[in-house]
């Protein structure tokens, strides 16, 4: 299999808080502690566009950095035997 590497964003302040999904109605922090709150991106360009919205904005705020995770195909699992077994199990109990 040939190696396929797959590129994340995500946006740190200077302060090394993590920008997050504020989703429908945009309530709550902006910026959180935890990196698993993070928003991450697939595209550079999206991100691009909250920093150049935030620095604009906020200009004492400094700006933000973007963070690039790469990550490539670890494992794939075959699951053809045990949806075959499921599918058996489900037409034995019907």
């Amino acid at each position: 299999m040939a190696s396929e590497e797959l590129k994340f964003y995500a946006i740190r302040n200077r302060d090394g808080q993590w920008f997050r999904r504020k989703g429908y109605g945009g309530y709550g922090e902006s910026w959180v502690e935890e990196i698993t709150k993070a928003r991450i991106f697939n595209k550079i360009g999206p991100a691009r566009a909250q920093i150049s919205w935030w620095f604009t904005n906020y200009p004492s705020f400094g700006c933000p950095e973007i963070v690039v995770f790469s990550t490539q195909i670890s494992e794939v699992i075959n699951e053809e035997k045990r949806v075959l077994d499921k599918q058996k199990t489900l037409e034995k109990a019907a």
